[in-house]
């Protein structure tokens, strides 16, 4: 925390313009020996001609600014050059910085990480933030926004100090005689501990369509062997990922293909064929495979080409069932639900598209509370109700403060108010280099 900092900030690879951040006490004076500028008014940008301090080759005619902290993404002093976003000049600028020998190169993250230890980030930011910069679809921009806009930190800090409080009356009834008390404190602190108990559930129960939209929606096309499932995969992704023939059993493992579909991504899966008469270990592990990505899918895509595979299936509300081959024979009336298809000809594939968007629609839509997007959030908040019903459940006081006191580290975990060097080091490890 106390070394200077500098990487690129913008993409690598050719562009217009890149931008290098330099961040810690030396900004102003790398900015000197880079451009023999000694003065620098903050939050003003200038053109300056970047050279080597090392031997005073010009590399670049630029622009500079300087950022006096706190004022500043890191809090600390920070300066920006904007160069031309040459491969050769992109080097040549990485040079000159090492060659000042004022500061490092910064390591992934590192910036990001220097804002929430100078309080101008807190994880949860932080959090989003990676998740904009990765962000592939609308939806997932418009989540990333949303957790950035500080509302499910409000959140998460009011139920931590719930908890405190809580926590606070527990200790009390330890510590002082039932006549030195609040009358009915026991009655009215179990109250509360159920009602934020209630709370957390919801939360809990909320956290799948957030979850689906950070992640993706799985979608998995199922059925039997040469039923056609490779050739939609194929349709859909546009592109012939999946290899399609007429013998049995071609796909082996799962092939996976990410979709933006109405501003949400879908994970598409195309698995291996389900046979029963399959004996061959490399055939039935396949289909265990299958099997499994199956169960764990949001939506299933089963593919059938006679009537007689339908008594065999287990649909559910989101899953799609397709009567495929139609060009090469009709099926008499099909129940209500079965799309008819010739993925060959594309028959009918337009209704299908329409079936599977609406699917992906109702599964993408943003929740109102979306700050369980991400699985370490739900997994605190879960640990964090486990303790409150163990909290209820408990016939001595001080077991019960115990409890009330892990769930309130459980949820202080979330926003940085507890936090280990590990946590800081997964969140902040995920972003790019000059983050």
């Amino acid at each position: 925390m106390t070394d200077t900092i500098f990487a690129l900030s913008s993409g690598a690879g050719v562009a217009g313009v890149a931008v290098f951040r330099i961040s810690g006490d030396n900004s102003k004076k790398i900015l000197a020996r880079l451009t023999g500028r000694k003065e620098w008014t903050a939050n003003v940008i200038v053109r300056a001609d970047i050279k080597n301090p090392a031997d005073g080759a010009p590399i670049d005619k630029a622009m500079a600014v300087f950022f006096k902290s706190p004022k500043s993404f890191t809090g600390e002093d920070c300066a920006e050059i904007f160069a031309h976003g040459g491969l050769a000049v992109i080097e040549a600028v990485y040079r000159a910085l090492a060659a000042t020998k004022l500061a490092r190169l910064a390591k992934p993250g590192e910036f990001a990480r220097r804002a929430f230890m100078n309080g101008k980030l807190s994880i949860q930011e932080a959090e989003a933030l990676a998740d904009l910069i990765h962000a592939e679809t609308e939806q997932q921009r418009k989540l990333a926004l949303s957790i950035m806009e500080k509302s499910s930190e409000e959140l998460y800090a009011k139920w931590r100090n719930e908890l405190v409080i809580l926590l606070a009356n527990a200790e009390a009834m330890i510590d002082f005689a039932e006549d030195e008390l609040p009358k009915n404190l026991a009655v009215q602190n179990r109250k509360g501990l159920k009602k934020l108990l209630d709370r957390l559930r919801e939360h809990i129960a909320d956290a799948g369509a957030a979850k689906r939209i950070r992640r993706g929606i799985d979608a998995a096309i199922c059925g039997r062997p040469n039923a056609g499932k490779s050739s939609l995969f194929n349709k859909l992704v546009g592109e012939g990922k999946a290899l399609v023939s007429n013998i049995s059993g071609t796909t082996r493992d799962v092939l996976e293909a990410a979709l933006d579909i109405d501003g949400a991504r879908v994970n598409l899966l195309d698995t291996a064929g389900i046979d029963k008469r399959a004996k061959d270990k490399l055939t039935v592990a396949s289909m265990k495979k299958a099997r499994e990505t199956a169960t764990a899918a949001d939506i299933r895509i089963f593919m059938i080409t006679n009537l007689g595979e339908l008594s065999g299936l287990a649909a559910k509300g989101n899953d799609i069932i397709l009567f495929n081959k139609i060009d090469k024979s009709r099926p008499g009336k099909l129940p209500s639900g079965v799309i008819p298809v010739s993925v060959k000809t594309g028959e009918n594939y337009a209704k299908f598209l329409t079936e599977l968007r609406r699917r992906v629609r109702k599964l993408s839509t943003l929740p109102r509370d979306t700050a369980s997007a991400r699985s370490r959030h739900i997994e605190a908040v879960s640990i964090a109700a486990r303790e409150l019903e163990l909290a209820l459940l408990a016939k001595e006081p001080a077991i019960e403060a115990e409890h009330i006191r892990l769930a309130a580290n459980a949820i202080g975990a979330i926003t940085g108010e507890v936090y280990l060097d590990e946590l800081l080091d997964s969140i902040f490890g995920n972003f790019c280099l000059g983050k």
